[in-house]
């Protein structure tokens, strides 16, 4: 598999985001399967995985673990911290996060650590303090936000280097290309789209799958707060754009995790 580069982590182009392993898009695999699936994706040349804290509330991050663990260190592992102004000292929290998450994935390093879902009254250079102090004790390898504002990027980049920015980009999401992707271009920073099959609205090459989404899913969840309708935002795309799309995620600067 081709291999992308985010600042100084080189992954596989195409990488396994393993949510839904756990939630939101339904009825999730029986947990020797989903094991299963994740080191077949590494058999096919996957070495980016993906995770997060707030995934099945740790049950995500211990499932790949667990799963990774005959090849941890040839891999880039990334999991995620929501982080609660509200819970304290902004450094400790983050430690307590990070210390609770290496424990899950039975690991003492992680290869990219996220800002999971950047609020507007996050402190941002605070956050990027603390990253950077992390990076040079070797707990994290690099560091990473989550749907942020090129405002936010810019502000915690100067303080401490971006390895990757990771927010949803699809042909039915496409806002990122306005101010997000310039920048991190600008700045050397890699961007990961999540969702790059629309959630799994877009399953089979010339054809558009809704009505086989179970509901309550991420994708039927966040309807409701698109502009147009999930329905009329589909008939709006092109149905031979299909045929192209995964060559277009893996043939640009982009990188791109499966659904």
């Amino acid at each position: 598999m081709k291999k992308r580069f985010l600042r100084d982590l080189e992954v596989s182009a195409i990488g396994y985001g393993c949510m839904g392993l756990s939630h939101g898009y339904g009825a999730v695999p029986e947990k020797n399967e989903s094991i299963r699936l994740i080191r077949q994706a590494y058999d096919m040349g996957c070495t980016f995985f993906d995770t997060a804290e707030g995934y099945g509330a740790g049950d995500n991050e211990r499932l790949v673990g667990e799963a990774v663990k005959p090849f941890r260190n040839r891999i880039v592992l990334a999991t995620k911290l929501h982080l609660n102004m509200r819970e304290g000292d902004t450094a400790a929290v983050i430690r307590n996060h990070l210390e609770a998450s290496l424990k899950r994935l039975g690991t003492d390093y992680v290869d990219l650590y996220y800002q999971h879902r950047i609020e507007d009254n996050d402190r941002v250079e605070e956050v990027a303090g603390v990253m950077g102090e992390l990076i040079k004790e070797g707990k994290i390898r690099g560091w990473g936000q989550s749907q942020a504002t090129e405002d936010q990027i810019r502000r915690a980049n100067a303080v401490t280097p971006l390895t990757a920015i990771q927010s949803e980009f699809s042909m039915m999401e496409r806002m990122f290309e306005k101010d997000v992707i310039p920048a991190c271009e600008e700045l050397g920073i890699g961007f990961v789209p999540f969702s790059p099959l629309a959630g799994g609205a877009m399953l089979h090459a010339g054809t558009i799958v809704l009505d086989s989404l179970p509901h309550g899913s991420i994708f039927h969840a966040s309807a409701g707060a698109m502009e147009m309708p999930v329905g009329e935002r589909l008939k709006l795309l092109p149905v031979d754009i299909l045929e192209g799309l995964v060559v277009v995620v893996s043939s640009t600067i982009l990188y791109g995790f499966i659904l």
